[in-house]
């Protein structure tokens, strides 16, 4: 994520920007953010840093993200990551794509979305192995539809790019206000990774505040309805 900033950094000197009045983006944008308030302290005077895990990466999450890469490499045709030229790993990224997708949601979203309905109504899921539920056919066609535009190697390297983050003493060279945005449904990064790093940086002198963004939609709820804190979000900006 740092050698990412790194690039960016390179575009916006290049752009004769001088002062970045905020950086924000969500889930791994929002660990782009936050390496950005750490690498160029005189440059980024606000974070928005929205369902993020704070300041590094969480135990929990690191084994998240193996598991989301795994169909991939138990793909055959991943080759151990030799596959260009070749058929491509569609079967793993379709499963990965569908692990990742369940995971990023929540139980109000399953249970609104699809309830316990058949994919068939014809066909009970009590009848036979391959009668699927809802949930499970749109989440398996969706990940199938997706895995024709999504790179194998892609996901495996930006699931370790995740992996690695860790500001650990850095946090000491930041010098923005920061606003973390977190979703009180969020399995992945759930809103006491938010408070603890508030309080780390305040601790430390920094300026910090939290505003917990309410739904049952789970991870995702933080793009789709980062509105819910837009007026929180506006007010810090104009800060």
């Amino acid at each position: 994520m740092r050698d990412s900033v790194r690039v960016h950094k390179a575009l916006v000197d290049s752009l004769g920007v001088k002062k970045l009045h905020a950086v924000a983006g969500a889930s791994g944008g929002s660990i782009q953010a936050m390496e950005w308030a750490a690498l160029y302290p005189a440059l980024v005077e606000r974070v928005v840093h929205v369902i993020g895990p704070g300041f590094d990466i969480h135990p929990y999450v690191v084994q998240m993200l193996d598991v989301w890469t795994l169909p991939i490499k138990l793909d055959p045709k991943w080759n151990n990551g030799d596959y260009y030229g070749r058929d491509e790993p569609l079967d793993g990224i379709a499963q990965a794509l569908k692990i990742v997708t369940i995971t990023a949601r929540a139980f109000g979203w399953a249970e609104k979305t699809f309830g316990y309905k058949w994919a068939d109504p014809a066909r009970n899921p009590a009848d036979a192995m391959n009668n699927a539920f809802a949930i499970e056919d749109t989440l398996n066609k969706t990940g199938v539809a997706r895995a024709k535009t999504t790179d194998g190697n892609s996901m495996i390297y930006m699931s370790k790019a995740n992996q690695l983050y860790n500001l650990g003493e850095d946090v000491k060279n930041i010098k923005a206000k920061i606003l973390f945005v977190p979703v009180s449904s969020d399995a992945i990064f759930p809103p006491e990774l938010s408070r603890r790093a508030a309080e780390r940086y305040k601790a430390q002198g920094g300026v910090a505040e939290v505003a917990v963004i309410e739904g049952d939609g789970g991870h995702l709820d933080g793009v789709l309805n980062v509105a819910k804190q837009g007026e929180a979000i506006r007010a810090f900006l104009a800060r």
